[in-house]
């Protein structure tokens, strides 16, 4: 048992022994303090890597982004929540550190390009393959995955009404910090589809076992 599922089970116990709940309910607090521990863990190494690497801001929209769209949209998934976050510093931070260094010399029009290839790419993933579910949590109901797509979608058109916003702020007063966070949105968004394709499967499945293989970071429960 490792220490995010120590502390969990261990305030699960707690809890369920101050408010005489059943062993379902423990079970239930136990896996939701889990999920909450494992949330905040990738989102401080991710937050770690940024300030180290000065694109704190580009990082951490890219993980936002993948984060909102996945939530509904599905996606490939590493063997284990540890391997999933270290995985997600690699290649989320790798694309934070190109954008801080193409940013600042890129222009608008190869921006615009870039984002208007991103936005047809997700588009195009989300109409044949919204919602990629997964071994361990099939989705069995069309309903709930025509509920899931219809979200997916939503999602999309509001990130790309974001960048419209952020577009027009950046045509009055040119901050580079602006152009940074539309392009880490629509990067975001260019990520969380790969990984709905099987390019993206395999992608993962190869990191995965690579980290698996080097013994980097231990597993954690299965996910």
């Amino acid at each position: 048992m490792y220490f995010f599922e120590k502390v969990s089970n261990s305030f699960a116990a707690k809890v369920s022994s101050t408010l005489n709940l059943d062993k379902d309910r423990e079970e239930i607090i136990a896996y939701g303090s889990y999920n909450l521990l494992q949330t905040l863990w990738s989102i401080l190494a991710l937050a770690i890597f940024g300030i180290i690497f000065d694109t704190l801001l580009s990082i951490l929209i890219i993980a936002f982004t993948v984060a909102l769209l996945r939530k509904f949209s599905g996606g490939a998934h590493a063997t284990s929540p540890n391997r999933c976050t270290l995985i997600s510093v690699i290649v989320l931070g790798a694309f934070s550190l190109l954008l801080k260094y193409f940013i600042p010399y890129a222009s608008i029009t190869l921006v615009i390009l870039y984002n208007v290839i991103s936005f047809i790419f997700t588009f195009t993933v989300l109409i044949k393959l919204c919602p990629v579910d997964s071994p361990n949590k099939p989705i069995r109901k069309q309903e709930t995955r025509l509920k899931f797509r219809k979200v997916s979608f939503r999602i999309l058109f509001f990130l790309f009404f974001l960048s419209v916003i952020l577009w027009v702020l950046y045509l009055k007063i040119h901050s580079v910090l602006l152009l940074t966070a539309i392009a880490s949105i629509f990067t975001g968004m260019l990520w969380q589809s790969l990984t709905m394709t099987y390019a993206g499967h395999l992608m993962i499945n190869k990191l995965d076992i690579f980290i698996q293989n080097i013994k980097l970071v231990k597993g954690g429960k299965e996910g």
